[in-house]
């Protein structure tokens, strides 16, 4: 069964070492808190051998470019 869910990632609903695999499509890369501690969370959460498939997408310098200031402004002091 998979099972497709949206969570926080410092407080996960699973239950120590119980899942094959977390996936998530830019979860970590924008964690408001920790991401140390997001990723213990995570492996807390995994099977031994268990999986983590992350992926964090990324502006370019004219996508920065083409967005409004505040938006561009919030990035950059997150994601210098």
């Amino acid at each position: 069964m998979i099972d497709k869910s949206v969570f926080d990632f410092c407080n996960m609903p699973f239950l120590d070492n119980s899942t094959d695999v977390i996936s998530d499509g830019g979860g970590i890369g924008n964690c408001e808190g920790v991401r140390a501690e997001a990723l213990k969370e995570v492996y807390r959460g995994l099977k031994p051998g268990g999986k983590l498939v992350t992926s964090t997408g990324f502006v370019n310098k004219e996508t920065l470019a083409s967005l409004p200031a505040e938006v561009q402004r919030i990035l950059m002091k997150k994601t210098p």
